[in-house]
């Protein structure tokens, strides 16, 4: 099973410019890396779902990303040399693990992949600043309803909708119920 970003290179050339990439396995709940490891490696989610999160002094964690099959993800991405966050496994996850250099190897001796990935990132990209924009201008109903089609996979598409149709009238429901 390999990422469908590298499908189309040929296998004796991923063995060639990535010969530290391997396939891991994690246990639901298990850590990918820790808040303050070293950023050396790539990551890219095969199969489940991984959480980003951070903690704060006090203690506080904040998700600040759920990222399913075909995301891929790590600080070292950014050029970071430390970890700010924690990648752990929501549920059972597969993950393809390379060394960051090994990567940017394969990368530039191979820029049709390279030009993909890119644009896979400014799509991931496009896609935050729509929430973003979502917590500015929508209704709280409007996004709870998106958050729970979003964490259910998109399951709840079809009842999406009628959840934040429902939701606009359920204050003036409850108050009158209340009064009763």
């Amino acid at each position: 099973m390999m990422p469908a970003l590298l499908a189309g290179i040929p296998p004796e050339d991923l063995r060639r410019d990535c010969p530290g990439a391997r396939i891991v396995a994690i246990q639901h709940r298990g850590t990918i890396y820790r808040q303050g490891e070293p950023a050396r490696a790539i990551f890219c989610v095969l199969a489940g779902q991984v959480t980003i999160a951070r903690t704060n002094t006090e203690g506080a964690i904040l998700t600040t990303a759920a990222l399913g099959a075909g995301d891929f993800f790590g600080p070292a991405l950014g050029g970071a040399a430390k970890t700010e966050d924690a990648a752990r496994a929501k549920g059972a996850v597969s993950v393809w693990r390379a060394p960051v250099d090994e990567f940017r190897q394969l990368l530039v001796r191979h820029p049709e992949v390279s030009w993909k990935f890119v644009s896979d990132l400014a799509q991931r990209q496009r896609r935050m600043e729509r929430r973003l924009e979502g917590f500015a201008f929508k209704r709280v109903e409007a996004r709870l309803a998106e958050t729970f089609r979003e964490l259910s996979g998109g399951f709840a598409t079809a009842s999406a909708s009628t959840c934040a149709s429902r939701s606009r009238s359920w204050p003036t429901s409850w108050a009158r119920a209340g009064r009763s």
